[in-house]
């Protein structure tokens, strides 16, 4: 269309487009390639934080465990870990030798496992031996304190002859040649081992 008559012809601007320079690219990107490493490093952070706590928190379970285990172990071992009113007294033998007090000369052996369970409320102790077809006994005239104390009258018992009618604080009482028959003993924990097979052993508690 032409101008009207006095007035000069506009003209039209083109615009080119002219695409940034790669620095520039690369510097209006870098707030977002920021923030997702950031996000991404604190992703990791938390995840090695929850598994450091795991780890932690197994490690110290496991201790627990163990710590019960432990004082488990040494409760059976010494024979604190009982039925009510029960004691066991855990004998040895000296094979293919001789006694020299409590030193054996030969080889120490498991011997009989002498059990007892006392009664206080009707004044009695009865006695077997654990693991044998051998008859029980029991002591009928007894004054019982509880399982580890208590005191019999030795003629009052009946049945298998054993090797105590009196117990203070959880050992059998020695009279000498009074003694119902006589013994040597272990620990529980001494007697299982040599029960499984170790020899090692030379001498007895009493």
């Amino acid at each position: 269309m032409a101008a009207p008559d006095g007035v000069a012809p506009q003209r039209r601007s083109r615009l080119t487009y002219v695409p940034p320079a790669p620095e520039c690219a690369a510097y209006e990107a870098a707030p977002e390639d920021g923030a997702a490493a950031v996000l991404e490093g604190e992703r990791r952070t938390m995840q090695d934080d929850d598994g450091k706590r795991r780890g932690s928190g197994i490690l110290r379970a496991l201790w627990a465990v163990a710590a019960v285990v432990l004082v488990a172990a040494l409760l059976w071992g010494s024979d604190r870990i009982t039925l009510q009113g029960e004691r066991t007294i855990y004998t040895v033998d000296c094979d293919d030798g001789q006694w020299n007090g409590t030193e054996c000369s030969g080889r120490l052996t498991p011997g009989k496992r002498y059990a007892f369970r006392a009664s206080k409320s009707r004044h009695e102790v009865l006695y077997w031996i654990r693991g044998s077809d051998a008859p029980s006994g029991k002591f009928t005239e007894c004054t019982v304190t509880d399982r580890d104390n208590w005191s019999c009258n030795a003629a009052s018992g009946g049945g298998a002859q054993t090797i105590a009618f009196e117990m203070v604080k959880g050992r059998p009482t020695r009279y000498g040649s009074a003694l119902p028959v006589a013994y040597h003993s272990v620990p529980k924990w001494k007697w299982w081992l040599m029960d499984a097979g170790y020899d090692g052993f030379k001498a007895a508690a009493d």
